[in-house]
């Protein structure tokens, strides 16, 4: 009976210990949703914290550093803090409160944080409970943290501005051949406006780390193929347009990612991409014709606008071979700029011009004697005739006098 009592005792409490943990994870009423926004850029160590409420539109606070310190925050009495390496690896303090990074509660300690990162910056998101009494600063004028101009990552994350592809984007089929000889060519447009619409693409299966850390190895996972596509016609063919792009693109599988214990760990590749505008041109019985304008897709060359990353979660790693299209307003126009490995440098410039100098000097040298020849022949032809009238009037002055 004592040994039956203690048994009942100690479930009691071990109850009542459940209960009192639960209940320190839950909201308290005076508090609300928000998000925790940690973004890093890894070239050059700028950092910038942000307090958004949970829908991303109100921005309540932005710090440059790790740490929340601005605009008398600390009235709210309410810390919050990340102490992360660059890959966003570490803790974070919420309140009294602080948690391991990660998406799993049994590994975080009650918090849920997503992490990205790449070999330029890293970024983590935390949902968090925010005090009641917090409101926007409207009167702040917010520290622009990022000398580099705003980070990528986060617009990956949110991903509003994405479409999820259904299908891996095939080749388009050469449509050729037809009663009275029915044939074209897909050209480009009078205004291609090139602009930059990346697709990403999961190159990796989901890893789940468990209880320890788990690692994705360079080369453990295949390379996936990117064609090119067409929307709002069916071309005759593909058309570079003259600009910097190619049919299609491997996308490599040289990046590895490390994943702590809880971690869903996964591999993605941004495939730079540009989309521009093109007309496909019909000859039909004789007759030439055009189309309207519509869309084309393409690789860039020389992967330029692209870079790999690690995702983490099961939101963000969805499975292999997921591709997702930036269908934004906001991305970037023009024609696919040079990787450094291409960029044309100050030297070959001067060569390119001094050629262009040369070539245009003997061309002008060419037309110099080309003029000089052709005036020296006109005085010739001029004395010569001069000549032969001198002789004629000296002869027929001989004749006269006889």
């Amino acid at each position: 009976m004592r040994l039956l009592g203690a048994l009942v005792v100690v479930r009691g409490l071990a109850l009542a210990s459940q209960a009192l943990a639960s209940q320190d994870l839950q909201p308290a009423s005076d508090t609300k949703k928000g998000l925790l926004v940690l973004q890093q850029d890894r070239t050059n160590s700028d950092k910038s914290l942000e307090i958004w409420n949970r829908e991303h539109k109100r921005l309540y606070y932005r710090s440059c550093s790790q740490t929340m310190d601005r605009g008398g925050f600390d009235r709210y009495k309410y810390p919050i803090s990340f102490a992360v390496d660059s890959d966003g690896v570490g803790n974070v303090t919420v309140g009294p409160r602080s948690y391991r990074v990660s998406e799993d509660p049994e590994y975080s300690g009650g918090i849920r944080c997503t992490r990205m990162h790449s070999s330029k910056e890293s970024l983590v998101v935390c949902k968090i409970d925010l005090p009641l009494a917090l409101q926007p600063n409207e009167a702040e004028d917010f520290p622009s943290c990022h000398r580099n101009g705003q980070l990528d990552l986060w617009s990956v994350y949110e991903a509003k501005r994405f479409k999820t592809l259904s299908l891996p984007a095939s080749p388009n089929q050469t449509v050729n051949g037809s009663w009275c000889s029915l044939s074209g060519k897909t050209s480009r447009g009078p205004n291609p406006d090139p602009r930059q619409t990346p697709v990403h693409v999961q190159l990796s299966e989901n890893t789940h780390c468990g209880t320890g850390k788990c690692a994705i190895a360079p080369g453990s996972y295949k390379s996936h193929t990117v064609y090119w596509s067409a929307v709002g016609s069916v071309p005759f063919g593909w058309t570079d347009a003259y600009l910097r792009v190619q049919p299609t693109v491997e996308t490599g599988n040289e990046h590895k990612c490390e994943g702590e214990p809880g971690d869903v760990v996964c591999v993605w590749k941004k495939q730079g991409q540009t989309s521009y505008a093109v007309i496909d041109i019909h000859d039909t019985c004789g007759k030439r014709w055009h189309t309207m304008g519509y869309t084309m897709r393409s690789p860039n060359m020389w992967h330029s606008v692209g870079y790999y990353y690690c995702a983490y979660g099961r939101d963000k790693c969805r499975h292999e071979g997921a591709r997702v299209l930036d269908v934004g307003d906001s991305h970037s126009p023009g024609n696919p700029p040079y990787p450094p490995s291409h960029q044309p440098t100050m030297v070959q410039r001067n060569h390119v011009i001094a050629i262009i100098i040369i070539v245009l000097f003997v061309i002008l040298a060419l037309v110099s004697f080309g003029i000089w020849k052709l005036v020296h022949t006109a005085r010739k032809d001029l004395s010569v005739t001069t000549a032969s009238s001198g002789s004629s009037s000296s002869s027929q002055g001989l004749v006269d006098d006889d």
